[in-house]
């Protein structure tokens, strides 16, 4: 599995609170559950997506506890073998892997390029345009 590398990080990002033993490197799938960033680790929490991480977390930092978290942007991830067309749906798939969606899944992001056999995909991330959440308690 090779690491997330994000390519264009749109200026539309909030700060969020992470769980202390969470490990969170940049381009990571991020969920919010009570009322914390986590790194995204089911396909079943595709409801409370909220983005990829901008900057990376850990307990060495200063601020171990806050993580900037990009709600719109490009990403590329590592993908199911397959053929993807220019704005197709994807969704997470395993950490950091993103798959086709056009059979039944949940979207969480569009194909950003047109690809025959991919194995890494550059992905179009825009969490508000899907209408699921984002964090409504306080920063």
């Amino acid at each position: 599995m090779a690491i997330p590398r994000v390519k264009v990080e749109a200026p539309d990002f909030e700060r969020a609170t992470v769980a202390c033993a969470a490990a969170i490197e940049k381009g990571d799938f991020v969920s919010w559950e009570t009322n914390t960033a986590v790194l995204l680790d089911a396909v079943g929490e595709d409801a409370t997506f909220i983005g990829y991480a901008i900057t990376q977390r850990n307990t060495s930092f200063d601020e171990p506890d806050r993580l900037v978290v990009g709600k719109v942007g490009i990403v590329e991830y590592d993908s199911t073998s397959a053929t993807y067309d220019m704005a197709q749906d994807v969704m997470y798939t395993s950490e950091n892997a993103v798959v086709d969606s056009t059979n039944g899944g949940t979207a969480l992001c569009w194909s950003n390029e047109y690809k025959t056999t991919a194995t890494r995909l550059e992905v179009y991330v825009n969490a508000p345009l899907l209408q699921k959440l984002w964090i409504t308690t306080a920063l």
